[in-house]
Order: structure tokens, then sequence, then C-alpha cells
């Protein structure tokens, strides 16, 4: 499910489960709680 749109991939990348769903909720792909997951 991770592959179905390009926040989940780019989540997956900087952190894991909990990032990639962070990301969705994100515009821009990168929000600042990536940080806390990472």
């Amino acid at each position: 499910m991770e592959s179905f749109m390009p926040g989940w991939q780019v989540g997956i990348d900087i952190g894991g489960t909990f990032t990639d769903i962070v990301a969705v909720h994100a515009p821009g792909g990168f929000p600042p709680r990536t940080a806390k997951v990472a």
C-alpha cells in the first residue's frame, strides 16, 4: 500500500511506517514531524 502515493514512498525513505503516514498528511511530503520518527 505504501507504493500508491509518492508521499508514502518519501516517508519510508526517511523513517518507516510512522513517517509514511505523516508524509501523506503533509502537502510537501517533508513535515517537521519526520525528524521525531527519524
